[in-house]
């Protein structure tokens, strides 16, 4: 995935830490285009960032992307054979239930 992601992003890739990162706009792309990806949720990092899980039931794929508030958005980490797991059915230890 890191290679298909960096071929296609031609020179507008950029190496965080053993991150690939790039325009969010191209991300998203080939995400959604070549990996059938899906936003799944997200939520606020403590940086203002945006932290995004990216699922593909069809091909059990998924990606964890992180964007800035300037746009860059960097893959975090890829697999496959993702599984969902349903919510707790039994009462967690403190909490009412």
């Amino acid at each position: 995935m890191w290679m298909a992601l960096l071929v296609l992003t031609s020179g507008a890739v950029s190496a965080d830490t053993d991150r690939l990162c790039a325009d969010r706009g191209q991300v998203v792309t080939m995400l959604s285009e070549h990996y059938g990806e899906t936003v799944l949720g997200g939520g606020l990092h403590s940086d203002n960032s945006i932290v995004e899980l990216w699922l593909s039931e069809r091909q059990q794929t998924w990606t964890i992307l992180l964007t800035t508030s300037s746009g860059q958005s960097c893959v975090i980490a890829v697999g496959t054979d993702w599984d969902m797991v349903p919510s707790l059915q039994y009462p967690v230890a403190g909490l009412p239930g």
